[in-house]
């Protein structure tokens, strides 16, 4: 097994609060990459991409989900590195 690539779509519950949340995440995961998107009248998202071993699993949202700030996570891509 090998390195899998998750990009996820995590949409803060305070939009001021967004780089906090950014911030929890890289702290926990391997983020390789991160952006903000906007998702309209002004709010933002973090797309992010985290790497890590195939065989740790593939519940993140629901682990991204409990770090306090964060309301929603959508997987939106899943790959094999």
């Amino acid at each position: 097994m090998g390195d899998v690539a998750i990009i996820l779509r995590v949409i803060p519950e305070d939009q001021e609060k967004l780089q906090d949340v950014f911030s929890a995440i890289k702290a926990k995961y391997n983020v390789k990459d991160a952006r903000e998107e906007d998702i309209g009248f002004g709010a933002k998202a973090l797309k992010i991409m985290i790497v890590r071993k195939d065989e740790e699993g593939s519940d993140i949202e629901s682990e991204i989900e409990e770090i306090p700030g964060v309301s929603s996570v959508t997987v939106e891509d899943v790959t094999l590195v």
